[in-house]
């Protein structure tokens, strides 16, 4: 079974619920909002690591709510290694992580 994928690390998620040998959550997530890359006029709610939320969000405060403006243009944050950048619209449909 295929497992779905954080949109800014590209690493899979584990289970929601899922937990260690202490009954601890092997990790947090959250979900946020974003533009649906196959429709940018649509928003849909996705899954992230918790910890990659917060990275990104500490350089695009934004980055979970969209906005119209965002529609000509637009752009995705990402994590690779332990930086965050932007990639356009083309280079995130070939992550295939949606």
């Amino acid at each position: 079974m295929k497992r779905p994928k954080c949109p800014l690390c590209q690493q899979s998620l584990k289970h929601e619920g899922e937990t260690d040998e202490k009954g601890n959550p092997v990790e947090e997530q959250v979900k946020y909002w974003m533009h649906n890359p196959k429709n940018l006029h649509e928003d849909i709610q996705v899954t992230g690591h918790k910890v990659c939320v917060e990275k990104v969000k500490r350089l695009y405060p934004g980055f979970d709510s969209p906005t119209e403006k965002d529609w000509g243009n637009p752009t995705f944050p990402v994590i690779r290694g332990q930086s965050v950048s932007t990639i356009t619209l083309q280079q995130f449909l070939k992550l295939e992580i949606l």
